[in-house]
């Protein structure tokens, strides 16, 4: 279930929000400056996104950005689903192993409730096997259905990636 959203100070006080608190800002911008929320967001996303810009406000062109965070929620259920075809695991291996990419590390509070859903849509199976070092660890598997899901997304994927870059770089667009 979506979060509700919240206002923003700026948006209690009547007021666009600032070009400093959107996407950093801008040299010459003085603070307070504001943009239209439209441009504020095409902004942000070519700073992060489009090859050879930068971005220098130090957060949205991160692993922890925004922009970063709305593509992991879009490729972590099959990035996950690819970690479970090589064989069970339990949820903290799949954090240590997606932690080794920084683009797809996530917590357990993303984790957990993304492993019971792939659970509940019949993608991955569960069962318990004992630990050494304390309780019994859950371990996630591979299910028909979530080979087929993985299959389909690793079809997919190619294009859909050609298409996004094909978009995003400059001056190749009709």
């Amino acid at each position: 279930m979506p979060r509700p959203r919240t206002e923003t100070r700026n948006e209690a006080r009547n007021e666009a929000p600032s070009r400093e608190t959107a996407v950093g800002r801008s040299a010459g911008a003085a603070p307070g400056d504001s943009m239209p929320p439209s441009y504020l967001v095409s902004h942000a996303i070519l700073h992060c996104m489009v090859p050879g810009m930068t971005h220098h406000d130090g957060d949205a062109g991160t692993a922890d950005g925004p922009v970063a965070t709305q593509l992991r929620k879009g490729v972590l259920e099959y990035c996950v689903l690819a970690l479970l075809r090589d064989g069970p695991r339990y949820g903290v291996e799949l954090l240590q192993e997606l932690g080794r990419f920084p683009m797809l590390a996530t917590s357990q509070g993303t984790i957990y409730p993304l492993l019971s859903r792939l659970r509940r849509a019949g993608l991955a199976d569960t069962f318990l096997r004992d630990s050494a070092s304390g309780p019994s660890r859950r371990y996630y598997t591979l299910t028909d259905a979530g080979r087929s899901a993985l299959e389909e997304f690793t079809t997919l994927w190619p294009a859909f990636r050609e298409t996004v870059d094909h978009v995003l770089a400059p001056g190749e667009n009709p």
